[in-house]
């Protein structure tokens, strides 16, 4: 590094020196440029003394095989990032004119450099303090195993790198269930109309996030687990390329969390009515009204959801007093990893429970109706006061309505009014959903409406 720091200003030195960058034009045509002096790589990196007059500069790399050319812009490159197959070349390089006032220079002698094969992998600890991926929902990294766990929908990673292929290591739990296997979706640049959707059938298989690719430019990888939790988990052990993975790290202007049942997971919303069930294969958290109003809002997500589970009881769960705000204390659902607020503090967090309440407090009668329902009263406005004093700045909003749960729209709209004695900010929003997934749910077409209504209600506040 020292090594590479001394030829950096020694090269930028000489530059600086130099007594001219051109060749006069004749006949007032363009000038021609001189050609680069200086031309040395060693050591992996690539020196020459700039022209003033080029911005760019084309290195070609030839051997008996091939003839290849790489642009570049600084004194300094990386050889790693030119992305050259290995052997033995002749390198020279010449500087690039505009074409008008300038033109390109003839090329330098040439020198003689050799790319071994090498592959840049990130593992272990470096996975989660390398600085170079930035991981999306809550995550463990697991000192036994050495791979980083990732367990709730829209959960994963993103990355950067220059290179022809990008390969990941990934392990899933439940990968021979053919309903609760977990499901990952591969998104390059941003390209969510040329989505890949992989399901992980196999206990531990390298996944091929990128191949293939053929031009030295930089690129992004997101990586998202679209299943739920309560399936099963994903967890990486190594990502590797053929190139340079690229230490950055960056972050949208504004958080979310969403905190709640089946519905933000995209329970069923691939299915009908007529389904035969809820599969990891019918459900897609990216398709689902957290994730996309996360996206119209360009803010990072965080999902903290199970399928069934209530904000105080459920029948659905066993025992029946599983909830939401106890679990929300760790990193999973049924995990004993506690998790430290400090590492994700959201802007607005959006709450959606209640409908598996109902579910619990429907089945009894009278006074021991009206029980459950105050009990359930009461654990919501706990956890709404809870998340007020873990996130004081956050704005928090109660969303419901999105099963058509009205026999607690009123209870609901009572919590809410009871919790804004603490956080006068606290907002309400109801939003009905169609029905028309599998259960009872949203479908996607659904979750689009409730994802747009929910976005203008969120940035209406901002106003």
């Amino acid at each position: 590094m020292k090594k590479k720091l001394f030829l950096t200003i020694f090269f930028m030195f000489l530059s600086l020196v130099l007594v001219g960058c051109t060749t006069k034009p004749q006949d007032n045509g363009p000038t021609k440029l001189n050609v680069p002096s200086g031309f040395a790589i060693e050591d992996g990196y690539v020196y020459f003394n700039i022209i003033a007059a080029s911005k760019e500069y084309v290195i070609k790399f030839e051997n008996n095989e091939s003839a290849l050319e790489r642009t570049i812009t600084e004194s300094g490159t990386s050889l790693a990032e030119l992305l050259l197959p290995e052997g033995t070349y002749q390198a020279s390089i010449k500087a690039k004119g505009d074409g008008v006032k300038y033109l390109d220079s003839d090329y330098s002698s040439a020198v003689e450099v050799t790319k071994e094969a090498s592959i840049m992998e990130i593992k272990e600890r470096e996975l989660v303090s390398g600085g170079y991926i930035k991981w999306m929902g809550r995550t463990y990294y697991n000192e036994s195993t050495k791979a980083n766990e990732v367990y709730h929908s829209a959960s994963g990673f993103e990355i950067f790198f220059k290179g022809s292929e990008v390969v990941a290591t990934i392990t899933a739990t439940n990968y021979n269930s053919s309903s609760q296997r977990p499901y990952i979706v591969i998104v390059v640049d941003d390209d969510f109309d040329h989505i890949t959707t992989l399901a992980l059938d196999k206990a531990s298989q390298d996944v091929k996030l990128v191949s293939n690719n053929t031009d030295v430019a930089e690129h992004k990888i997101d990586v998202y687990k679209r299943s739920e939790s309560l399936d099963s988990h994903i967890a990486i052990s190594s990502i590797k390329t053929d190139g340079i993975f690229v230490k950055k790290i960056v972050t949208k202007p504004l958080k979310m969390e969403f905190i709640a049942a089946s519905s933000s997971t995209g329970y069923g919303n691939l299915g009908n009515p007529n389904s035969s069930g809820k599969t990891t294969e019918n459900s897609d958290a990216l398709r689902g009204f957290a994730f996309l109003t996360a996206q119209a809002m360009n803010a990072e997500i965080s999902i903290f959801s199970a399928s069934g589970w209530g904000c105080a009881f459920s029948k659905w769960t066993s025992p029946y007093s599983l909830n939401v705000p106890d679990a929300y204390h760790y990193v999973d659902f049924r995990s004993d990893k506690v998790w430290v607020p400090d590492l994700y503090v959201p802007d607005i967090v959006v709450v959606n429970l209640g409908t598996n309440d109902w579910s619990y407090i429907n089945e009894a009668s009278g006074a021991e109706q009206d029980a459950r329902m105050s009990a359930f009263q009461r654990k919501y406005v706990e956890f709404l006061d809870y998340l007020h004093q873990i996130y004081p700045n956050a704005q928090i909003v109660v969303l419901y309505g999105l099963m058509h749960e009205n026999s607690i729209y009123s209870a609901t709209e009572a919590i809410v009014e009871t919790a804004k004695q603490t956080n006068p900010s606290l907002q309400k929003i109801m939003i009905n959903g169609d029905s028309m997934g599998y259960n009872s749910h949203p479908s996607v077409a659904s979750h689009k409406i409730i994802a747009q209504k929910l976005t203008e209600f969120l940035k209406g506040l901002n106003n």
